[in-house]
C-alpha cells in the first residue's frame, strides 16, 4: 500500500494525475478547454525554479462548454517549479499556441483546489529535462 501511495503522489506531482493520497477522500471535477500560450520569459530570480534555463510560461485556460470565466494560469512542474526552456520548446509551447486542456477543481477531500493541465505535453519529460 505504500508503494501506491508512493506512486499516486508522484504522479500528482508530475501533473499526470489527479488524485489524493489514500484516505484523504480526494476528489475532482473536470472542465475541458483549451490553454493558449500568453507569454514565455526568462523565471524571477528567487523562485522555485528548474536549474537548467527555467522559463515562466504564462497560459489563459478557457473551458469548452462551461460559465466559468477564463483563467490566466503558469506552468509548473514537480512541486511548482518553473519549467526548462529545452521542454518548453520541444512540447510546441510557444506564445499564440493553443493546446487541449483540463482544469480540475477540488470538490472534496485535502487537495489542490484548482489544477489545470494541458492534455498534449508530457510533464513527465519536463522533470527529466529539469535535471
Amino acid at each position: 500500500m505504500k508503494l501506491s501511495a508512493a506512486l499516486c503522489a508522484l504522479a500528482c506531482a508530475l501533473g499526470t494525475a489527479s488524485c489524493g493520497l489514500p484516505g484523504s477522500g480526494c476528489r475532482y471535477a473536470d472542465t475541458p478547454g483549451t490553454a493558449v500560450i500568453l507569454s514565455i520569459g526568462p523565471a524571477p530570480g528567487g523562485t522555485n525554479a528548474c536549474p537548467r534555463d527555467p522559463v515562466a510560461v504564462l497560459f489563459r485556460f478557457s473551458p469548452t462548454n462551461s460559465t466559468q470565466a477564463p483563467i490566466d494560469r503558469s506552468i509548473s512542474i514537480g512541486d511548482g517549479k518553473h519549467p526548462p526552456r529545452a521542454w518548453v520548446e520541444s512540447s510546441g509551447l510557444t506564445v499564440g499556441s493553443a493546446h487541449p486542456a483540463i482544469r480540475s477543481d477540488s470538490v472534496a477531500g485535502a487537495c489542490s483546489p484548482l489544477v489545470i493541465k494541458l492534455t498534449d505535453v508530457d510533464y513527465g519529460a519536463a522533470n527529466d529535462a529539469c535535471f
